[in-house]
């Protein structure tokens, strides 16, 4: 009811037949009787023909001048296949090449997007006007539903149109309607496939005139023992310095140059120094009460302490003294640990070297060893080091910055091969002895590099010198229940006391120290980013099959609606053309759903009578 009084406005049909019939008979002979007009309806076209010869072809075009109607598709697809060659020699031009070649504005991917965006606008005109005309090829051919004319019209307008008529129950759709339905659907994806056209890797490429550098040495050279030279106290210094840092959990960074934002070297090699450790906590103590008589400025007092020496062997012991808590009248047990505090909780003893006799005989170059104990530890750790001449061999190392990544790097223990002595000094008048060195078959890369290396006698007594007087520094005495705390080597040995990771970090920065001086520079490459544009061809695949569908569909409707009425997407053709053949009840419908319904149930066909008026026809 409601809906019918929405529409009472609207003039509506007499249906009334309660006419009376006096009026009508006078009616009747007040007008003359007019002949209904008879109409001869007939076919447009008995047969549609979808290719023809090029001679043909030509032919139509030129006597015929209905071509002259599809001028705006014919243009819109020459421009979209221009766009789409101009992506095609623009990404041929840059591809491979650096971005900074691009000198406008507006970057590369910002102009591939514009061009493939207006290529699916032009040839979007063009199907749409295609899939319009379609229709009423589609009514030319047989009684179709009425229901179809909005269809194809949808399907003109957008993807989901489309494809509402591919998978609609109207029947079979002939090529041209199939691929124009493909492509509307096709283009949605044009603009995301152009966006992956064009990618901007980074690519190192080598810094002209810049080369890294990595300071090697071949030989330990010593600096002058006499004077005040500035290079042997910064040698001095930092030799110290590396040390102590290394007791603190540290080591000293290798020395280089990078230019640029990254270096490489493929090979090179240095001499440096090694460590091999040995626990040997397992040695046994040989622990003695001593009690001992001391005095101050009041009185005189014992003090008794428990004195403990481990023989680590060549007659170098390390020892360890606690001493007894308290006031007591009787010695405490010397098993009962919680009786006792360390006095003497870190020792270290050093030993140089043998002499080389044998050729060959590994280059030991210091030892060492070290006891580390506390009131809580079961019993102490026993550390024996040695120190080596080693060969360090670098293979593909880095720089980023200010870090450095070894690569691959492996140590060679040298052996002893010859000796040769010099006299130094003021006048000539000190002896030394230099010692050359070898990684023969150690498996050394002899082929790529020098095996022999020289260690010169007064260098080599540096070395010693400084190690000794920074491991001796660092005996600790420990306080049970203490709060104070000190910046002791000794206090820092209880902070790290793995000893044989404390050798590893001596010798590494030992080493970065002796390459800052009196070394040769290992020559490497110096490296740039730099962005390229590279070209994803394969992503152009879906905009070019798109134009090429979209030009076969112009082409096909074409040659179909030769010899047929051009009215394409106008609703003109709705107004002056009026549906012929159904009664007027058939038309009584007043919502769209209901218009819908009745559309499906009607059929026509695209009929023209003797005067080549062209109307939808009840079938």
């Amino acid at each position: 009811m409601a809906a019918s009084r929405s529409w009472a406005s609207f003039p509506r049909r007499n249906t009334d037949t309660s006419t009376n019939d006096e009026d009508q008979s006078l009616e009747n002979l007040t007008q003359q009787t007019k002949p209904e007009p008879q109409e001869t309806i007939r076919r447009l076209t008995s047969r549609e023909t979808l290719f023809m010869s090029p001679s043909k072809t030509w032919n139509l075009y030129r006597r015929n001048p209905w071509y002259l109607s599809w001028q705006q598709e014919t243009w819109a697809m020459i421009f979209s296949l221009s766009c789409l060659i101009a992506v095609a020699v623009i990404m041929a031009w840059i591809d491979g090449k650096r971005l900074s070649i691009w000198h406008w504005a507006i970057q590369p991917n910002a102009v591939i997007s514009v061009l493939i965006v207006s290529s699916k606008a032009a040839l979007m005109i063009s199907t749409a006007s295609c899939v319009s005309q379609l229709k009423w090829t589609h009514f030319q051919k047989r009684p179709r539903q009425l229901r179809d004319l909005e269809g194809f019209d949808d399907a003109s307008r957008g993807a989901w149109g489309s494809v509402q008529l591919l998978f609609s129950p109207s029947g079979y759709l002939n090529v041209a309607v199939t691929l124009g339905c493909a492509v509307t659907v096709l283009v949605l994806a044009m603009e995301t496939f152009g966006q992956q056209l064009l990618s901007f890797p980074e690519r190192r490429i080598p810094v002209t005139n810049e080369t890294a550098s990595f300071p090697v040495i071949q030989n330990f050279n010593a600096m002058p023992s006499w004077g005040t030279g500035v290079q042997l106290s910064d040698r001095l210094l930092k030799s110290r310095l590396g040390l102590m840092e290394s007791i603190y959990g540290q080591t000293t960074d290798p020395p280089f140059d990078c230019p640029a934002s990254s270096c490489s070297w493929d090979s090179h090699v240095t001499l440096g120094l090694c460590s091999r450790c040995e626990d040997v906590s397992s040695t046994p103590g040989g622990c003695e009460i001593k009690i001992t008589t001391k005095s101050n400025k009041f009185d005189q007092y014992n003090e008794t302490t428990l004195e403990c020496d481990y023989d680590t062997g060549k007659g170098r012991n390390l020892t360890t003294i606690r001493r007894a808590l308290g006031v007591a009248k009787d010695i405490p047990d010397p098993n009962n640990a919680s009786a006792w505090t360390y006095s003497t909780a870190i020792d270290i003893s050093t030993w140089d070297t043998d002499a080389f006799y044998n050729k060959g005989q590994p280059a030991v170059a210091f030892n060492f060893s070290a006891i580390v104990t506390n009131d809580t530890w079961e019993r102490p750790q026993i550390t024996t080091c040695s120190l080596y001449f080693c060969a360090w061999a670098y293979e593909n190392s880095t720089a980023q910055g200010q870090n450095f990544n070894e690569g691959k790097l492996e140590k060679y223990i040298l052996g002893y091969d010859s000796i040769q002595r010099t006299q130094t000094g003021p006048g000539a008048n000190m002896d030394t002895s230099n010692y050359t060195f070898s990684a023969n078959g150690t498996g050394f890369p002899s082929d790529k590099h020098n095996e022999t290396f020289t260690v010169y006698g007064d260098a080599d007594s540096e070395m010693f010198g400084h190690l000794t007087t920074i491991l001796e520094s660092s005996t600790f005495s420990y306080v049970s229940g203490s709060n104070a705390s000190t910046a002791g080597l000794g206090d820092a040995l209880m902070v790290n006391p793995n000893i044989t990771e404390l050798a590893d970090r001596m010798s590494t920065s030992m080493t970065n120290v002796w390459r800052q001086y009196q070394s040769t520079p290992a020559t490497g490459t110096a490296w740039e980013s730099v962005a390229f544009i590279h070209v994803e061809w394969a992503w152009l695949a879906l905009p070019a099959a798109a134009v090429a569908g979209a030009g076969a569909v112009l082409l096909m409707t074409l040659i179909q609606n030769r010899r047929t009425v051009l009215w394409k997407s106008s609703v003109l053709p709705y107004s002056f053309r009026s549906l012929h053949g159904w009664e007027d009840a058939d038309f009584d419908m007043e919502t769209l759903d209901e218009i819908r319904d009745r559309a499906k149930e009607m059929k026509g066909q695209l009929i023209g009578d003797e005067n080549e008026r062209v109307r939808l026809v009840k079938s």
